[in-house]
């Protein structure tokens, strides 16, 4: 009984959601299909939502035409570079942090309650 509520109110949201799904990929379905026509039918009067024969030599004319690899490649440069600068800033200071004991959740020892001080707990550490 439980199951076929929860099925119910599962294939409710979906249905409610479907709209939603749909306006959100309908971009993106109509750029992949005009990129893969040819020109002439890419502007044709009124449009077609299949082309009559996939042109992926598209995206090769539009790699050259824009010189689409010099600025993948500038891309990829800056992000690795940037990716490492951070690395190198952020180990050892995850390594200070977590050697020195800084962050409360980091629990190395059992602190116990005794009559001695505060820092003869941490002695045997």
């Amino acid at each position: 009984m439980k199951n076929k509520k929860i099925i119910k109110r599962s294939i409710i949201c979906w249905l409610l959601l479907m709209p939603f799904i749909i306006m959100s990929l309908f971009p993106y379905a109509v750029m992949l299909t005009s990129s893969l026509k040819p020109r002439g039918e890419v502007y044709k009067i009124p449009t077609s939502w299949f082309a009559s024969d996939f042109r992926f030599k598209n995206y090769l004319e539009m790699w050259d035409a824009v010189n689409f690899g010099n600025s993948l490649f500038n891309s990829l440069y800056v992000g690795f570079i940037t990716t490492l600068c951070i690395l190198i800033i952020a180990i050892p200071a995850a390594y200070g942090l977590l050697d020195n004991n800084y962050l409360s959740f980091t629990h190395r020892h059992k602190p116990t309650v005794s009559c001695h001080s505060r820092e003869s707990q941490f002695e045997s550490l």
